[in-house]
């Protein structure tokens, strides 16, 4: 399973992890139960598919999600087994091609936080501010609450708006005496 485990002073840990060429068939046959009820294929009825047959037309797909599968178990093992959660991505590498019954290696890279001694911070004086608030403020934030929660009432009479009003116009073009869009 893990061959290997680097850890570098930027916090960044690079595994190498083996699986077995029987832990990769067992792999390809949980891929292979998964899809076989999704699969039709002329003359087999659905779900009725022989293994073989969906490995011979649907090989790439069903080896890519056995690798997949084992991929992620071994990152939560490794992950447990180091004690460790990964800040970033983790970045899989492994372009060997996959076939049944043989080995599979891949590497993992991803970076975690960096581990400090803390010093002893109890008993340590702070200093907080006093926060003053002044009249002003405290009328300004009232007064534009006021102006939000406001409710437009009609004025009656004719005339120009004055300062706090609402004004709604009524607006249209003419040229040559017919009317503009």
């Amino acid at each position: 399973m893990l061959k290997s485990a680097n850890k570098t002073e930027t916090n960044i840990y690079t595994l190498e992890v083996s699986i077995s060429g029987e832990d990769f068939k067992t792999a390809i046959l949980k891929a292979y139960n998964k899809q076989k009820g999704n699969i039709a294929i002329p003359g087999f009825r659905k779900g009725k598919v022989p293994a073989s047959v969906i490995e011979q037309r649907f090989r790439d797909k069903i080896y890519e999600e056995a690798r997949q599968d084992l991929i992620n178990v071994h990152i939560n093992e490794v992950m447990q087994n180091l004690d460790v959660q990964p800040l970033s991505g983790i970045n899989v590498d492994g372009a060997e091609a996959l076939e049944r019954g043989k080995g599979y290696t891949y590497s993992i890279e991803f970076e975690v936080l960096p581990t400090f001694d803390l010093p002893p911070y109890e008993g340590m004086e702070v200093e907080q501010e006093k926060v003053e608030v002044k009249e002003q403020e405290v009328a300004d934030v009232i007064e534009r609450i006021r102006r939000d929660r406001a409710q437009l009432v009609p004025v009656d009479g004719a005339g120009p708006a004055v300062d706090g009003q609402v004004a709604s116009i009524d607006f249209a073009a003419y040229e040559n005496g017919q009317p503009l869009e």
